[in-house]
């Protein structure tokens, strides 16, 4: 039922009052919902939930009942990874809701998690309580003691109220411009009024909707002044006194007449100082109605150039008008007026056809073209019901536009009938921004999509509660939009400002490599020193206590930062992002998760929008880009709430405007996230963060904290912030998995630490840091990861590693006793060579020579192992799984569908459109919106098969995403042969691109590409492991450079940064040295073998042992399935926990590692005696313990 929304300043109406004079104006009997009276106050379970939980937690922790409270964190009475475990096996039988355990550490108290349960799971819950509602007693009315008048409005219904009179002239009136004739003689002015508009009488079959003029006479009015919303209204529309603005501004245009001899006249408006922009407004619409909310933004930039068709303004129709000879008019015009350089062209509805037309047909013409609410066919562009729909959606617009000629639309009727530009749009080869209203009826957004999808540059945003009067009701919006693409394009066209954002854009430029970066890598291996997150590394301890000094400082009411370390500033600021929405979703589970971004160039809106598609349809979604702080402001205003606003560094906003925009937005309830500036130059005094007076929530930091001088970022939060990555296994969300993250955490420290060398207060801290263990576990606790640091102590290696090479390295506990480790994964799995191989002291970092270029040698080399002739380098695994990604789906386009097998994982938002976890969905649900076009095919299901065959028949597929072996997990599940072989015959037909995850597979096996046995030609293939050499994070992505240049004409800035952002210069060269080593001594031939042998042996234990229910993988990429069908729930999930700490307890067996022990743990097995083992290698097993189901 519609409803008309009053603002504060309208002339007040009663609701029903209203809507019976709306019912009345469209026939019908006016009817009033009224709310239901509910006979007990609402009833809140939250209380009731929090009981029973109390008494799991009181269960499992061991907890007398009077030391415990509902607001205090669980991590304060003990909770660790088992005993989540434990207590969500109990949740589930209490409640018979399924639950992972790591929900319990995303809660900080179990009052939160009861609102939770309450909020996400209401439909379980419900009945649960029923029995207590009816103990809720009826709340007693205040008493209200009734005026005579009010008595009588409730006994008697009220008069229809009469409108008055308005003693100030209407917003709808047309300006009386000053008008000029540039014609050989004078021209008289052509005067303001429009042309007399007949009425058109509504009639039964237009579905009660009435002509704009009709229904302007029968009293709109009587509705409420025209203008403003209140505050349910999405998004707001001029109001009244806005209007009249401007109109102020409108009558300051000039009308310009052309009279020409036997022919037809031309006519425009032209306002505001700057580069001329040709505006075409819609059918018939009059400058003042059409371009009224943009005359005074644009024309302070710009010198608007605003034609008037046949039948508007003073300009008469004519025989034989089509939109051939509209287009002949358009280009006179400018040769009227002297116009002769290209000019941006501005279409709207039917000047958006008209300006692509214009294009086509003098693309000498046009600099750029921006098209709104437009279409490029011309289907349905006759329904001019639908379009009298879209403008009465406005009572606003229909006051503007009350002497819109519609007596000339039949006129039109020919001209804009047959039209089909679907053909020519590929040859329209200037920028182009789309825009679409996700609500327009007359011109749908999917016409936008048509235009973006074959216009080869072109970007598009839709603006989802838009309809077809986007530049009027979204004016602010529109303008923002249209303003930073005009001004994107002069940046662009002007030599000396192209890529002024510090270069950013283009991509990265490592510093070159010097002596003392060679020699501190040389002391780092000499010491066998080891780097996980998990193992509490000195260095990382200490810089994360300086990137807090570096928050903290200066600030008015410090907070304390706490750091993640990952490879590149797109994982930090990725990792800011998704703790951003996970936050916000524990709060309140239907979050937008819009985020919004301040900065001036495309940085990051070609990161997460590769394809310029609308903000719903990004790669990933709901992210807008911002160009000003104004522009910001309206956004909060207008966006429906949005969840993080990012302030780039680089945007050139001054620090006290920063400060003020950090202000507002703590004000308005949303996190702040800085990122750090990306200026190659820039020294931690540099710093945006260091001249703040305001801390943000959040902080990310790049490449800077090491100089550029290793692939190492940081995101940095505070500690103050609620924070749902407290306790492992949720801070896996933010670690790079099996990341070799030790090397550039150390340089990033020596750079931080030289930066800062003259703060006493910073050495003594320092020096504080390394004198023990404790002071180094205290300084992760306090400013790192905590929730590591946790797991560290709990199981006993929270001492200090050293002497690590190959396999092994020791571990001195806090008591000063040593013992050896046999690492499995956590540094091994990032290198098949094992840990600080020695000869990469004489073969890399005594020969490295700077201006050599190492990745181009790498690149030649993969290309003899895998007939790949290009390499695009990655900052780590994830790293390579996103470029991979984008580099796809842009050369897939205009397809945007991607087709992935369920069962992978995803360390980033971009990566997890690869990935979903059946059970619980870890990797996406807590982040949602993520990539809304992904297809995703349950391998295992029983109708997998058929599922894929249709999904693949459909045309829509653009990228096949797979893994031979699905690894995470440490499943290590192959992936069905016959999915594979179907994959294989649909591709010539179909014409999908197959892209294949090799990341954790390649070596391992046995072989460089364990898909080269079964998919003959891949598009695409990701590695990591096989060029990473425990040093430094890496990944690539192997491909041709026929689909590159494909990808690179959807979206030239962005493959241009896959190309040449991540490629530090050592990590190729540690790479050559690793793969030349493992293929000439035969190492790789070995893994096969030895991996074989394993096998045989652990299946032969199986034989003795029904626990050990399959041993499965090739090479040593091996896991072993346990059969735990009996066990209670709690076994079955806690399995891999208890078998891990039951190991690492055992000191003469073996000892594990795990770079995922929320996962069932990877883990080493020793020879059942001496005699059987086979030899000692450098080769790690992986043997994935992995309880049923894996």
């Amino acid at each position: 039922m519609s409803q008309i929304q009053q603002s504060p300043d309208q002339r007040r109406l009663s609701a029903a009052e209203a809507l019976r004079l709306l019912q009345e104006r469209r026939g019908g009997e006016a009817t009033v919902e009224q709310p239901a009276s509910a006979s007990h106050a609402e009833f809140d379970p939250v209380e009731h939930i929090a009981a029973e939980l109390k008494e799991l937690v009181l269960a499992v922790l061991k907890l007398p009942e009077a030391e415990f409270s509902s607001t205090t964190p669980l991590l304060e009475y003990g909770l660790d990874s088992i005993a989540a475990t434990e207590l969500g096996t109990r949740f589930t039988e209490r409640f018979e809701i399924t639950v992972p355990p790591t929900v319990f550490f995303e809660f900080p108290d179990v009052q939160g998690f009861s609102r939770y349960l309450a909020e996400n799971h209401a439909d379980e819950l419900k009945g649960r309580y029923d029995h207590l509602q009816n103990e809720v007693p009826e709340p007693s009315p205040p008493p209200v003691e009734e005026s005579a008048t009010h008595r009588e409005a409730a006994s008697e219904p009220a008069p229809a109220t009469q409108p008055e009179p308005s003693p100030e002239p209407t917003a709808a009136e047309q300006p009386a411009p000053a008008t000029r004739a540039q014609t050989a003689e004078p021209v008289p002015a052509p005067q303001p009024d429009q042309p007399a508009v007949p009425k058109v009488p509504a009639k039964a079959e237009d579905n009660g909707l009435i002509g704009i003029e009709q229904l302007w006479a029968e009293g709109v009015r009587d509705l409420g002044e025209a203008g403003g919303r209140n505050e349910n209204t999405p998004v707001k529309q001029p109001s009244s006194a806005e209007l009249k603005m401007m109109l102020t501004t409108a009558e300051q245009a000039q009308t310009i007449s052309i009279k020409r001899k036997g022919r037809h006249d031309l006519e425009c408006a032209v306002y505001g100082e700057g580069p001329p922009v040709l505006m075409l407004g819609g059918l018939l619409m009059h400058y003042a109605a059409m371009w009224r909310p943009q005359l005074a933004p644009l024309g302070a930039h710009h010198r608007l150039i605003m034609f008037h068709m046949p039948g508007c303004g003073g300009v008469e129709l004519y025989d034989g008008l089509s939109l051939d000879s509209i287009v002949q008019d358009v280009n006179d015009l400018l040769d009227a007026l002297g116009i002769d350089d290209p000019l941006p062209v501005v279409g709207c509805s039917f000047g958006g056809v008209l300006a692509q037309a214009f294009c086509l047909a003098h693309p000498e013409r046009c600099a750029s073209l921006a098209l709104t609410v437009t279409t490029p066919i011309s289907e349905g562009a006759t329904d001019f019901q639908k379009l009298m729909s879209e403008l009465q959606s406005s009572s606003s617009f229909m006051e503007v536009n009350r002497g819109w000629p519609m007596g000339s639309l039949a006129a039109y009727s020919h001209v804009i009938e047959g039209f089909d530009l679907r053909d020519r749009l590929k040859d329209i080869s200037v920028p182009c921004l789309v825009l679409s209203g996700g609500r327009d009826g007359y011109t749908p957004a999917s016409f936008s999509e048509i235009i973006a999808e074959n216009v080869p540059n072109a970007e598009l945003i839709q603006v989802d509660d838009a309809g077809h009067l986007l530049p009027f009701t979204h004016y602010e919006i529109f303008n923002d939009a249209l303003l930073g693409f005009l001004a994107k394009q002069e940046r662009g066209s002007r030599p000396d400002e192209a890529g002024a954002n510090t270069g950013t854009e283009a991509g990265i430029a490592y510093a070159p490599i010097r002596q003392q970066t060679l020699d501190i890598c040389e002391a780092y291996i000499r010491e066998g020193r080891q780097g996980h997150c998990v193992l509490l590394p000195e260095a990382t301890a200490k810089a994360s206590y300086l990137l807090d000094r570096l928050c903290r400082t200066g600030k008015d009411d410090p907070a304390t930062f706490r750091s993640y370390f990952v490879p590149s500033i797109e994982e930090a600021l990725d990792a800011a992002l998704r703790l951003a929405r996970h936050h916000a979703r524990n709060k309140r589970p239907q979050s937008s998760g819009a985020v919004l971004v301040l900065e001036s160039g495309k940085r990051w809106a070609d990161y997460f929008n590769p394809l310029s598609e609308s903000t719903d349809a990004a790669l990933l979604p709901r992210v807008s880009s911002i160009p000003t702080p104004d522009a910001l402001r309206r956004r909060l205003k207008s966006e429906p709430e949005p969840i993080v606003v990012v302030l780039t560094a680089d945007s050139g906003v001054p620090a006290a405007e920063m400060d003020a925009l950090i202000s507002e937005v703590k004000d308005a309830g949303i996190l702040s996230v800085l990122v750090e500036t990306e200026n190659k130059d820039a020294t931690p005094g540099d710093y945006r963060i260091a001249e703040l007076k305001t801390q943000p929530d959040l902080v990310v930091f790049g490449e800077t904290i090491a100089g550029f001088k290793a692939p190492v970022a940081a995101c940095s939060l505070k500690t103050t912030l609620s924070n749902p990555w407290l306790m492992t296994p949720n801070e896996g969300y933010v670690r790079q998995p099996m990341a070799a993250n030790g090397l550039p955490v150390t340089l990033a420290f020596e750079h931080l630490s030289a930066a800062l060398a003259g703060d006493q207060e910073v050495a003594a801290k320092l020096e504080a840091i390394g004198t023990d263990r404790q002071s180094v576990f205290d300084a992760h606790l306090a400013y790192g990861n905590a929730g590591y640091a946790r797991v560290a102590r709990m199981h006993g290696y929270d001492g200090a590693f050293h002497d690590a090479h190959g396999m092994r390295s020791k571990l001195t506990l806090r008591n000063g006793e040593t013992r050896e480790i046999v690492d499995c994964l956590l540094n091994v799995g990032t290198s098949p060579r094992g840990l600080n191989s020695p000869d990469v002291i004489d073969n890399v970092l005594k020969s490295h020579d700077p201006e050599k270029d190492y990745w181009a040698e790498l690149e030649a080399l993969l290309k003899e192992k895998t007939g790949f002739d290009t390499l695009l380098p990655a900052s780590s695994q994830t790293a390579a799984i996103e470029a991979a990604v984008t580099l796809g789906l842009m050369a897939a386009a205009p397809r945007k569908k991607m087709l992935c097998f369920s069962g992978g994982a995803g360390f980033s938002m971009v990566s997890a459109a690869t990935a979903q976890d059946t059970l619980f969905d870890l990797w996406r649900r807590p982040f949602q919106p993520l990539y809304p076009h992904t297809v995703f095919i349950d391998p295992h299901a029983d109708d997998a098969e058929d599922a894929l065959r249709d999904a693949l028949r459909s045309g829509e597929i653009g990228l096949v995403w797979m893994e031979t072996y699905q690894v995470e997990g440490n499943a290590i599940r192959p992936l069905p042969e016959r999915l594979i072989e179907i994959v294989n015959e649909s591709r010539e037909d179909a014409g999908y691109l197959l892209a294949v995850d090799e990341t954790q597979t390649n070596l391992w096996t046995g072989a460089f590409l364990h898909s080269e046995k079964t998919i003959p030609n891949p598009d695409i293939v990701v590695i990591g492991t096989a060029i990473c050499d425990s040093f430094f994070p890496a990944g690539g992505v192997l491909t041709s450079e026929d689909l590159f240049e494909k990808a690179k004409a959807r979206n030239p800035r962005r493959a241009e940064s896959l190309r040449e952002r991540s490629a530090f210069p050592l990590t190729a060269h540690l790479a050559l040295n690793a793969l030349r080593d493992l293929y000439g001594s035969g190492k790789v031939d070995e893994a096969r073998e030895s991996g074989a042998y394993l096998k045989d042996r652990l299946r032969e234990l199986a034989d003795s042992y029904p626990l050990l229910k399959e041993v499965r993988g090739e090479g040593l990429l091996l896991a072993i399935e346990f059969d735990l069908s009996g066990y209670s729930e709690f076994i079955e999930r806690s399995f891999g926990y208890l078998l891990w700490g039951a190991m690492l307890r055992d000191r003469k067996a073996v000892s594990p590692s795990s770079s995922a022990p929320s996962t069932t743990p990877p883990c080493a097995s020793s020879p059942p005696s001496p005699s059987r083992a086979r030899r000692s290698t450098s080769w790690s097993p992986i043997c994935a313990a992995a309880s049923k189901p894996a």
